[in-house]
């Protein structure tokens, strides 16, 4: 009969002790980087310290940006900043968020990955249509308003309008595409100035010059020479 042999408690402490070093390495990002010790601190809160943007793509070329680790005092639920920061990684190329937004990150394969949070839905705009070329269903349209973040927004030398503070600023742009042929398919005469959402999608070009990833017209105004009281 094969001898059985029983282990001293000093011996299982110090076995538990090497295995829990070792999951805490495997969790690490490197000596500069914050190391979550499983399973307390595998998710974080987090204030982005600047923009987010979308992924360029997901499997090779995620974004990725500073956060800012937040506390939460258990007797009265608030949260502060610490002096902790991460790097958040975004592999969504549909989903960006702004600085100063809120998020919860989890650590998964060597990366600090959204969980939740931002704006809580696809990127949104309202847009005025500035240039259109009806043959193409596009347009280049200026951004009044959004929810989430901006993704591909750019600028254009001499367009300004204040801000709130009543300071120069240059206005945003996007280009904007019909997929669906329903609204840009007036002339562009007609078209500019016009008003209308757009939401920042993935999806089946209906052309060959619209690009899978972009901002699609899902509302425009109907043009008006004048206002028709009720």
């Amino acid at each position: 009969m094969d001898k059985a042999y029983v282990l001293s408690e000093e011996f299982n402490a110090k076995v538990k002790a090497v295995v829990a070093e070792v999951l805490r390495g495997s969790h690490g990002q490197g000596k500069d980087k914050v190391r979550p010790t499983p399973p307390e601190m595998e998710v974080l809160f987090v204030q982005l310290n600047e923009d987010l943007t979308s992924a360029t793509a997901s499997l090779t070329d995620p974004s990725t940006a500073e956060a800012t680790v937040l506390n939460r005092d258990g007797s009265t639920g608030e949260l502060s900043e610490s002096s902790v920061t991460i790097e958040v990684t975004n592999r969504d190329e549909s989903l960006g968020m702004n600085s100063g937004d809120f998020l919860r990150v989890i650590w998964i394969n060597g990366e600090w990955q959204i969980l939740s949070g931002g704006g809580g839905g696809a990127n949104v705009i309202r847009f005025q249509i500035y240039e259109c070329d009806c043959e193409t269903r596009s347009a280049i349209a200026q951004v009044h308003s959004w929810r989430g973040s901006i993704p591909e927004v750019y600028t254009i030398d001499g367009e300004t309008e204040l801000d709130e503070q009543g300071e120069t600023q240059l206005k945003k742009f996007v280009n904007i595409y019909d997929k669906t042929g329903a609204y840009l398919n007036e002339s562009a005469i007609a078209l500019a100035g016009r008003y209308g959402y757009a939401t920042y999608l993935y999806g089946r070009p209906k052309y060959t010059y619209q690009p899978w990833l972009g901002w699609e017209v899902t509302a425009i105004n109907e043009q008006q020479t004048e206002c028709e009281n009720l």
